[in-house]
């Protein structure tokens, strides 16, 4: 159940809300790994809570706000409707009709345009489109939220260039970034504005900032280089010049590294 504060952290410094994210990210692993890999079934339900509610609702009297904000939640997730499962067994099987057309159609090219927004990001071969009904690894059909519109796939991670602006808030780790804007070169954030430093901070592994030029941009260019062989599901590309691919080609970098060491001299 998650009824965050989205102003908790607000006007703290970035490098205190990174620390943060970093321990919480750090003790919940295991579990996150677990309902990522769906080894049960499980839901994230939104639930009011008062920050939340005065974010939503700052014309509202206080004492209204989170009243209102359980009313905006019960029509999300369809409980105004006579048989709610009903409804969400009808919801479900829309999200899996898109699916299903997305993983006909292979599109390799995603473009996005509107209000500050030209972006353009590449999928990778043998990507495969999910919509917001999944199966647990003992076979049991689940919503993993409450509500949701969600029909996702994951991009090539080279392949995603342009601008992209959110027209919203972003409520991220306690506290909220406003006139969000980034842009990408081959998958890789290029500007941004200031308030990503909290992301940059919290180590995010969903945003790769740019590396400074020298030593570890030549890593990377050859990191880059020696894994264009590599099928793209085998590459992932994280944060804070550290770089992960699979597992046997990790020990080809290893075995061909030592090689050109030991023949420059530079030690293994």
């Amino acid at each position: 159940i998650s009824g965050n504060d989205p102003d908790m952290l607000k006007g703290h410094p970035p490098e205190l809300v990174g620390v943060l994210q970093k321990v919480v990210s750090a003790a919940v692993r295991p579990f996150r790994e677990h309902l990522s890999r769906n080894g049960t079934n499980w839901s994230v339900i939104a639930a009011a809570s008062q920050g939340w509610a005065a974010r939503v609702f700052p014309d509202r009297p206080t004492e209204q706000q989170v009243p209102a904000l359980w009313d905006a939640i019960a029509k999300l997730v369809r409980l105004d409707h006579a048989d709610p499962v009903a409804a969400w067994e009808t919801h479900l099987a829309h999200l899996s009709a898109r699916r299903d057309f997305l993983n006909a159609r292979r599109y390799t090219t995603l473009k996005y345009r509107g209000p500050g927004t030209d972006l353009s990001v590449g999928l990778p071969d043998g990507h495969v489109w999910v919509s917001g009904r999944s199966v647990s690894q003992h076979g049991i059909s689940f919503a993993p939220n409450l509500p949701t519109e969600e029909v996702f796939t994951l991009p090539h991670c080279e392949r995603v260039e342009g601008t992209v602006t959110s027209t919203k808030p972003l409520s991220y780790g306690g506290t909220v970034i406003e006139n969000l804007s980034m842009t990408f070169e081959r998958g890789v954030v290029v500007r941004h504005p200031l308030d990503v430093q909290i992301l940059r901070a919290a180590g995010s592994e969903n945003l790769q900032l740019p590396r400074p030029q020298g030593r570890d941009d030549d890593r990377a260019k050859q990191h880059h280089a020696r894994c264009q062989r590599l099928p793209a599901r085998h590459r992932l590309h994280l944060p804070r010049r550290r770089w992960r691919c699979d597992p046997h080609h990790r020990r080809e970098h290893r075995a061909r590294d030592g090689t050109r060491n030991r023949q420059s001299g530079s030690g293994g």
